[in-house]
């Protein structure tokens, strides 16, 4: 498989994910929005309560779940490995401190 080869979502994945997506994103915003001025800390406490209450990290394994299979489904072996080593690479958070690298848009 070419890395510009295309896989496909069915429709209704595509929506559950793109409403999956909305859901959190806009939040965010709103939050972002709501609280620019005002206390960090409380916008640091409404972000996790949200996180937490909503079971975004749920949500978002559920998208990275119906992305999986397909593109599972559509790679050999050699591919898997190499997107495994890639995995591999990340810099995932650790500890209090750690910041990812910073987001690049393709």
């Amino acid at each position: 498989m070419d890395r510009n080869e295309k896989i496909f979502l069915t429709l209704k994945d595509t929506e559950s994910i793109l409403k999956e997506l909305n859901l959190i994103l806009i939040s965010l915003h709103n939050m972002g929005t709501y609280y620019y001025g005002k206390s960090k800390q409380a916008y640091e406490v409404e972000t996790t309560d949200f996180v937490d209450k909503n079971a975004i990290t749920a949500r978002l394994a559920y998208i990275r779940r119906i992305i999986s299979e397909v593109y599972y489904s559509n790679i050999s072996k050699e591919q898997y490995d190499e997107y495994c080593s890639d995995m591999e690479k990340l810099n995932y958070w650790e500890k209090p401190g750690d910041f990812l690298p910073y987001f690049e848009e393709r």
